[in-house]
């Protein structure tokens, strides 16, 4: 399970530092504006804010794709399920990875909105992106997590984004520990580990694996994955509410390069 959690989550980190390459970019183009477009009146500023977020689109779609693909499917996500509920958690996971890839570039467009160059805007996603990564709960579950900091838990997209991308490849599968992950002990003598431990089990997560057995009781903490996502603070049922909050992180960091780009670029000149 903790494989899992941690190949969703190496997958979304890997894509970070691709926002420092577009900032270059978008500052070369945000300068050109400045001294040609913009003097000339040819198009409105709202325009090549617009394009230079659109013309990232479909190259993040087209590697993210790639990538999801040599991602997904090697590592086994789509054995796990019969192939109707297959094709459907498929088709859920690769929809929340293309919105993730929208994310990123937005984000690294809006800061690049508000710096004055692409080392400022470098130095600017570094230690926001940090914040975004070290808050979601795979590296400290929330319940772990100093009460402090419980707000940029609730704050950092991730929190959504692997939630989603977890619970979808996790919820229904059955656990099978290994001998290392199996804890073992010995009932009192005249009683089955099902007479020793039942009540325990029924109120705790995870099964015994040889009830009846009087000696070497072995118990395994999880029996499926959805008690595995509990202790995460993750549900199944929670994945469209996810997708829909990460929609919502796409449109209000658009939403923040047009602010930061006409208070930078537009009204500072005009003043």
């Amino acid at each position: 399970m903790q494989n899992k959690l941690f190949s969703v989550f190496m997958a979304c980190i890997l894509a970070m530092p691709f926002m420092n390459q577009i900032q270059p970019q978008w500052e070369a183009l945000s300068q050109l504006y400045s001294v040609r477009e913009k003097p000339s009146k040819i198009y409105h500023w709202s325009t090549f804010v617009l394009s230079s977020i659109l013309v990232e689109f479909p190259y993040n779609f087209g590697a993210g794709t790639l990538f999801f693909v040599a991602w997904y499917f090697p590592i086994g996500f789509w054995r796990l399920f019969e192939t109707s509920t297959m094709n459907n958690r498929g088709i859920y996971e690769w929809l929340l990875y293309m919105l993730f890839q929208m994310w990123w570039s937005t984000f690294g467009q809006a800061i690049a909105a508000f710096s004055p160059n692409a080392q400022t805007a470098a130095t600017y996603t570094t230690l926001l992106a940090s914040f975004v990564i070290a808050f979601n709960g795979v590296l400290q579950p929330l319940s772990a997590l100093i009460q402090f900091w419980h707000w940029m838990y609730y704050l950092s997209p991730f929190t959504w984004l692997i939630s989603g991308m977890v619970t979808n490849v996790v919820s229904g599968t059955v656990v099978a520990c290994s001998s290392a992950e199996l804890s073992v002990f010995t009932p009192p003598s005249g009683q089955t580990c099902q007479e020793f431990a039942g009540s325990f089990v029924s109120l705790a997560t995870g099964r015994l694996l040889n009830p009846e057995a009087t000696t070497a009781c072995q118990y395994c903490r999880f029996a499926t994955g959805d008690e595995y996502l509990t202790t995460l603070n993750m549900s199944f049922d929670d994945r469209w509410r996810n997708l829909g909050y990460l929609c919502a992180y796409v449109i209000f960091n658009a939403s923040a390069a047009f602010f930061f780009f006409y208070l930078t670029k537009v009204a500072k000149n005009q003043s």
